[in-house]
Formats: C-alpha cells, structure tokens, sequence
C-alpha cells in the first residue's frame, strides 16, 4: 500500500516491503543486494535454531522520488512475537 509524503513541494510516494522467510534463507542479503550496499547484518546461521537478525529492522531507500521502506525479519517462527511486526500488521 502507498502513502503519499510532501518533501520539497513534491509529492513522494511510500512503500513497506516486509521481507520473511526462514532461519538463514537471506532475507538480510535480499536487502542489501537491493539496496547495492550492507544495511542488514549478515552471517553464517548454519546452527540450528541460530539467527543474525533479532528483531524487525526498518531499512528506508530512496529511488526516483520513491521511498521504499524494507523491514527484514527474524525466522518466520518468532516473526508473530515481534512487536513491531503486529504494529506494522494492523
């Protein structure tokens, strides 16, 4: 869903991409090869039960009088835990 914001007289259009899935499955990495730079902390999450991302991190880009907001996530089994996660879901 967009939102429209006014920054400098022009109108900006807002977009929320949650990204989920599983321990270790790249969802950090997805973001920071969006973005063309490191953002999201990455790491080997080889152990089970092991995750880098701890709770649900905002990551904001801009791109041709867009914003595009990110939100990575931990492991899709704690995601329904998150506080901002059911702030974002309502």
């Amino acid at each position: 869903m967009a939102s429209g914001e006014i920054f400098l007289g022009v109108e900006k259009q807002s977009y929320s991409v949650l990204v989920v899935g599983g321990t270790g499955y790249g969802k950090s990495s997805f973001i920071n090869s969006v973005l063309g730079e490191e953002k999201c902390q990455v790491g080997n999450t080889w152990k089970v039960g092991q995750t880098i991302t701890q709770e649900v991190q905002e990551v904001s880009f801009d791109f041709e009088n867009k914003v595009f907001k990110f939100f990575d996530t931990p492991s899709i089994r704690t995601l329904t835990s998150s506080s901002t996660f059911k702030e974002l879901y309502k």
